[in-house]
């Protein structure tokens, strides 16, 4: 999976740019995140999406439409 994702990295943040990049980055890790926790994944403990959490991925998700229109 790493080179898989250098090789990602290196097509786009030529492409859109390192803000984008990095911060779509950190949308997919926290939904992913959200994913695995509700449903228990990979052996760990289900917890459930509260607010907090839904509010977090809102604002990154914010952040990247933002800076897409910059």
């Amino acid at each position: 999976m790493g080179p898989v994702y250098v090789v990602i990295l290196t097509v786009a943040v030529p492409a859109i740019g390192i803000a984008m990049t990095m911060i779509g980055i950190l949308a997919g890790q926290v939904f992913k995140s959200l994913i695995i926790d509700h449903y228990g994944l990979f052996g760990t403990a289900h917890r459930k999406i509260d607010g907090k959490r839904i509010i977090a991925l809102i604002f990154i998700i914010a952040a990247l439409v933002l800076v897409a229109q910059s």
